[in-house]
């Protein structure tokens, strides 16, 4: 009798094992890790301090985070960010945006104004609570319109970084988040 328990017990183990290797879900986070490299890293509550300038609109705004960790305008007033419009979710996203892609070149001396990276659209400069800048520039879309060139400025490499992120830090200058202000 224990021997035939053990043989089903052993044969539902066996086709557990079977089905559980054949059907387990496939990891496409590391497929994706490999794919699309960080263009730059950095822990959200490192950020202090965001400017954000659109040069070719001629428009730009600056926020601040306090001691009491809320965000405000850079202003002679010290406005307050409306929260339900920044959230956590701005200090988020520009903690470590990754490419839309792999990169697009190594060297990027003397090829920038091929990606609209002399005159950028959008210029990002990030201070970090150790003093550190980051400082980031933003060129042409690409003609597909999914994503836009994009290179830290005393780096080389230039990769491209999804649509949809570029319209959300732009859309914070051309409609910021007051509070009381919505669209």
């Amino acid at each position: 009798m224990k021997l035939k328990m053990f043989i089903a017990l052993s044969s539902v183990l066996i086709i557990l094992a079977l089905v559980y290797f054949f059907f387990k879900p496939v990891n496409k986070i590391d497929h994706i890790t490999e794919l699309s490299p960080y263009i730059w890293q950095v822990e959200t509550d490192q950020i202090v301090h965001i400017t954000i300038t659109l040069p070719r609109r001629g428009r730009g705004e600056s926020w601040f985070k306090k001691e009491d960790f809320h965000w405000y305008f850079d202003d002679q007033d010290e406005t307050p960010v409306d929260i339900a419009r920044w959230g956590g979710g701005i200090p988020l996203i520009l903690s470590g945006p990754r490419s839309s892609r792999e990169l697009i070149t190594e060297n990027a001396e003397g090829v920038e104004e091929q990606y609209g990276l002399l005159e950028p659209g959008m210029i990002i400069k990030l201070l970090l609570n150790t003093g550190e800048e980051i400082n980031v520039l933003v060129g042409d879309k690409l003609l597909d319109g999914s994503a836009y060139y994009i290179k830290l400025i005393h780096a080389p490499r230039i990769f491209t970084i999804d649509e949809s992120w570029v319209s959300v830090l732009e859309n914070l200058v051309l409609d910021p988040p007051l509070q009381g202000i919505t669209k």
